[in-house]
């Protein structure tokens, strides 16, 4: 899944669900964000990914909110293990894109089978079952473009038109990696959603 930003960006502040931030917020999900330094691979084995280049502090405070994010406001009792690779894009419109594994006709006779041959991402198909199905394999992939100079990394809002909120776009993505998306495209073709 791709982010494109719009050719006029356009500030809408929607504001925190004040609950997620409550100090007697009990945590529902445990998620870690592994974030790639210089030269690093992805994990996913990525060619694109030899490109992957430090993550600036403010851009990795972000990344973590929004894990923070999603951790407070879904539930699961296995760990979600996020990879975050920051690198430049070739296209200039792209703002992040995630990718990952899915589980298929998963279950057992003890653990009843969900939906045949239905697709399940990795963190929604391990929450389902109660236990990480492919250990040793992180669940989300998600790449932010580097070459991006709009990024605003505030973490409670405030983002000017001229720039792009990255704790939005972060937690768009990962609701991706959680199994939120879908594979339809545009009539021209030219765009998955």
């Amino acid at each position: 899944m791709k982010l494109i930003a719009g050719t006029t960006p356009s500030s809408v502040n929607i504001p925190a669900d004040p609950y997620i931030f409550a100090a007697n917020k009990v945590q529902t999900a445990t998620i870690t964000v592994k974030f790639t330094k210089a030269g690093d691979t992805d994990g996913y084995n990525d060619p694109a990914c030899a490109t992957c280049i430090a993550w600036p502090p403010d851009a990795k405070t972000a990344m973590e909110h929004a894990a923070f994010i999603w951790a407070n406001t879904i539930t699961s009792d296995v760990d979600i293990v996020i990879v975050a690779n920051w690198r430049p894009f070739t296209s200039t419109t792209a703002l992040g894109q995630t990718y990952g594994y899915a589980l298929v006709n998963f279950g057992t006779t003890s653990i009843p089978r969900y939906q045949d041959d239905t697709y399940f991402a990795t963190a929604l198909a391990n929450k389902m079952i109660g236990n990480d199905l492919s250990p040793g394999y992180d669940d989300i992939f998600a790449d932010f473009n580097s070459k991006r100079t709009d990024w605003f990394f505030g973490l409670y809002g405030g983002a000017t038109n001229a720039e792009y909120d990255f704790v939005s776009s972060a937690v768009h993505e990962i609701a991706h990696g959680l199994g939120f998306n879908t594979t339809a495209k545009d009539a021209d073709e030219s765009c998955y959603t």
